[in-house]
């Protein structure tokens, strides 16, 4: 509910040590709420500067199963999807382009490129492609494995809407 999508960029915010930028609550798990969570923005800048270093040579995603809205677990109010129920088949998703990886999974969840602003800010960095004219894809064709996903209820909107995101039509 602070990323707009958990998918190959985000999951680089898992490297991060819990011991230097988390909480111990309890002395039973770790709360990660010392990062800045208060924008998507925020987060997301934090594991673009991660790729930003690191330059991952592979991102994979697999759409198996996922969790839609209000991720990223069902204790948020997220919602368990079995992609073979939506489109028919399971879904491996693989690319030498991290942001074009995470932009085509974007794509086939339905959702609006231009309004998510780890891709956009991703993009502005040179991180990668996610124009769609200029990404190519290999094998199923885009329409064929688009699927209705229901998108997070962000905690902070700024991101959202075509009038707040000066990106929301260039992707």
């Amino acid at each position: 509910s602070w990323a707009q999508l958990t998918l190959a960029l985000k999951n680089f915010i898992g490297i991060i040590s819990n011991a230097e930028h988390g909480e111990l609550i309890d002395n039973t798990w770790w709360n990660r709420s010392a990062l800045d969570h208060s924008t998507p923005a925020a987060i997301g800048q934090i594991y673009l500067d991660i790729v930003s270093a690191i330059n991952p040579a592979l991102s994979v995603i697999d759409f198996s199963y996922g969790v839609e809205g209000d991720g990223p677990t069902l204790g948020h109010g997220g919602q368990t999807v079995n992609v073979k129920s939506r489109i028919g088949t399971h879904l491996i998703l693989a690319s030498t382009d991290i942001m074009a990886a995470d932009a085509t999974a974007a794509r086939v969840m339905s959702h609006n490129v231009g309004s998510i602003s780890q891709l956009t800010m991703g993009a502005e960095m040179d991180l990668g492609e996610i124009n769609l004219g200029s990404i190519e894809l290999i094998g199923e064709k885009l329409d064929d494995i688009k699927m209705d996903w229901l998108p997070a209820q962000l905690k902070s909107r700024s991101a959202l809407g075509k009038a707040d995101c000066p990106f929301y039509d260039k992707y």
